[in-house]
Parts: C-alpha cells; sequence; structure tokens
C-alpha cells in the first residue's frame, strides 16, 4: 500500500510546489493588462467591480449549499476518517477579521509563500502588477515584463504536465484511501459532495446570473443563453476557459449583438481572473474534506473561505482542473490536513471540472452584457463600427 501510494504523494507534492508561481504570475499579468487600457480604465475598473461581486456572491452561495447539504451527511464520517488532531487555533469571526486585515501588509512575502500564508502574497503580486513598468519608452515590452511572461509559460507547462499524469496520481491516491478508509461509508459521502457543487452551480448559473440579465443588463436570460449554447457545449467538453474563448467572443458579437471590444476585453480578462464555478467548488471540497477529518468550521473560518476563495480563484489558470493546485493551498490555510482524503476529491473532479467550467464560461457572458448595457464605450461602438474596427 505504501508503495502505490507513493506516486499520487509525489503528484500531489508537485501541485503544491506551483501554486504559488501560478498565482503571482497570474495576478501580475491581470493587474498589468488592466493598466495598459487604451483610454478605457473606468471600463476596466467596472468589469473586475462586476467580476468581484459575481464571485463574492459565488462563494457565498458555496458556504451555504455546503454547509446545507453536507453539515448533516458528512459530519459522522469524522470517526470514519480517524484523522489526526488538526493542531490549528481555532479564531473568533474577530480575531479572524484582524488577522486578514494584518495579512493585507506583507511582513516578510519570502516566508509567507514558505508557510502557506496566500493573502499577503496575492497582495504583494497585485501591487508589484500596478507598479511594475510594462514598456520601455520606446513602447517595447520592458526586460520585467519579457522575464515573467517567459516564467508564466514555464508555470503553465508545468501545470499541463500534471494534468496529463492526473490519471496516475489519482489512482494512487484513491488506491491509498480505499486501503485505509471504509470506501463503502467514504462513497456515500463524495456522493453528497458532488451533489452540494451541483447545487451550488445550478444555483448560480440558473439563478443569480438570469436576475443580473434581467434586472442590470436589461437583456431577456433565456434568448441570451440560447445564443451562447455552441459555448456551453466547447465548455463542457474542452473543460478550459481559455479553450472556449473564441467561441464565447463569437457568440457574443455575432449572436448576442455585444460590442467587439466590450466583448473582447471582457471575455479576455474574465477568462483569466472570473473563476464563479471554480469558487463554489474550492468551498464545497474544502468544507468536504474539513467534515471528514472532524474539522470545526466557525463563523471565522467560512469567512476566510469566501476571502480565499475569491482571491484564489482569480489566480486559477484557465486549464482543465487547474482549480486542484488552489485547492491544496485552501486546505492548508484553513487547518484541513492533506493526505490520501485527497484523491476522493481528485477522482470525481473530471466531471466536475467540466460543470464549474461551463459556470464561469456563462459568468463572462453575464459580465459582458452587463458591462456593455452600463458602458457609454458600448454605445459609442454600436454607433461608430469604423472606430471599433
Amino acid at each position: 500500500v505504501t508503495f502505490l501510494a507513493l506516486p499520487g504523494k509525489l503528484w500531489l507534492k508537485g501541485l503544491k510546489c506551483i501554486v504559488l508561481p501560478m498565482i503571482v504570475f497570474s495576478m501580475i499579468g491581470a493587474m498589468v493588462m488592466l493598466r495598459s487600457l487604451p483610454g478605457a480604465k473606468y471600463l476596466g475598473f467596472l468589469v473586475v467591480g462586476v467580476y468581484l461581486l459575481t464571485t463574492f456572491v459565488a462563494a457565498m452561495e458555496g458556504c451555504v449549499v455546503a454547509s446545507a447539504i453536507l453539515g448533516p451527511n458528512v459530519k459522522e464520517m469524522a470517526v470514519e476518517a480517524a484523522a489526526a488532531d488538526v493542531g490549528v487555533t481555532q479564531l473568533t469571526l474577530l480575531e479572524t477579521v484582524v488577522t486578514m486585515l494584518s495579512n493585507l501588509v506583507p511582513k516578510n512575502v519570502v516566508n509567507d509563500a514558505a508557510t502557506n500564508n496566500l493573502l499577503p502574497v496575492i497582495i504583494a503580486s497585485i501591487i508589484f502588477g500596478l507598479l511594475v513598468q510594462d514598456k520601455k519608452e520606446d513602447g517595447t515590452q520592458s526586460l520585467t515584463m519579457g522575464l515573467i511572461k517567459e516564467l508564466e509559460q514555464v508555470v503553465v507547462k508545468v501545470i499541463t504536465g500534471l494534468m496529463t499524469i492526473t490519471p496516475l496520481g489519482v489512482g494512487s491516491l484513491v488506491f491509498g484511501s480505499a486501503a485505509s478508509l471504509n470506501f463503502s461509508v467514504v462513497g456515500t459521502s463524495v456522493g453528497f459532495h458532488m451533489a452540494a457543487v451541483a447545487s451550488g452551480l445550478v444555483l448560480h448559473m440558473f439563478v443569480f446570473y438570469p436576475t443580473l440579465l434581467l434586472l442590470v443588463a436589461r437583456r431577456n436570460p433565456i434568448p441570451y443563453y440560447m445564443n451562447i449554447v455552441p459555448a456551453f457545449a466547447t465548455a463542457l467538453g474542452t473543460s478550459s476557459s481559455a479553450a472556449t474563448l473564441p467561441v464565447s467572443i463569437s457568440c457574443a458579437v455575432e449572436k448576442n449583438m455585444i460590442s467587439p471590444h466590450i466583448a473582447n476585453f471582457v471575455l479576455n480578462l474574465g477568462a483569466t481572473i472570473n473563476m464563479d464555478g471554480t469558487t463554489i467548488y474550492l468551498i464545497c471540497a474544502t468544507y468536504f474534506l474539513g467534515m471528514l477529518h472532524g474539522v470545526v468550521f466557525t463563523a471565522g473560518k467560512f469567512l476566510l473561505l469566501v476571502l480565499l476563495g475569491t482571491l484564489c480563484s482569480m489566480g486559477s489558470a484557465p486549464l482543465p482542473s487547474a482549480s486542484l493546485v488552489l485547492l491544496v493551498t485552501i486546505l492548508t490555510s484553513v487547518g484541513v490536513p492533506l493526505n490520501e482524503t485527497f484523491g476522493l476529491i481528485t477522482a470525481v473532479d473530471l466531471m466536475l471540472d467540466r460543470l464549474r467550467t461551463t459556470v464561469n464560461v456563462a459568468g463572462d457572458a453575464c459580465a459582458a452584457a452587463i458591462i456593455d448595457s452600463r458602458s457609454s464605450l458600448g454605445t459609442k461602438a454600436c454607433c461608430e463600427p469604423s472606430e471599433v474596427q
């Protein structure tokens, strides 16, 4: 058992190793993209505001469905899992808020990165992205940004490689779980986990987004959704927001009549930072594994989950199953042990990944409609197609 579980442990260590570089480079790239908008910084901040709102709501929904569905059904598994004491000091809600506010100013970024203290690392990356010189005086790319983009490409290649060997790693972790846990009982709990994630995704996609389309964008959600069915089908097939991007832009411009420059900017940025489905999944998965190990989720921990889920999803790469990398860090941050039970999550990740990618794509399309209806640039673009071209 020890020998056959080794590949899974090595794969899991690889995920833990690559998570911080991925978040840092993604955040820096998103901030540089936001700064470089020619004459449309207001539009950029409006888009980021919409994405933050939808992601925050998704995080709240994740906490609600996790506690409602997983709480009553997985609580008894604390004994079955027979996990060791977590050894993390429980904080009150006030102490958690004060700690998070204190972490907004990094004290030692290197130490925070080494100890998986994610929030100050994210804040430092955002500040660096807002201040770094992205172009030289002659308009060419600066050496710093060139280096960052090359490093980001290396990180993406490493993540792609790790995702390629996912079947081996997951099979090894599941084998270790089956050998040490009551798998017949745990399997039922995994079913509740899948139900919780699916419920949160359905609630967000078919209740929250249509409400925004109807009340804010003044669009009928039924025909709007029907027009982006090809994008939904591509998301289900590829499990990648980036791979779905060309189809999403085409549907937005040609079928939903979104201004071309609005669609290009909003959807491109959304594929990078808007991961509402990923947020719901991360919170449900963290709560599920925590319940297996008998971790008590106080109001302070739920608040920390909302904040980490919101920020971490913005640092997720638009690749299949890339959110598994972020899940490792969130588990560590809230004091959930990271062992062979992680294989229970990864074993069912393939199907859930397709569903949450579809929600991510729907969120991008919804944001595009909101920005197009609220932006004066959208009206100008519709009246002056030559400028858009």
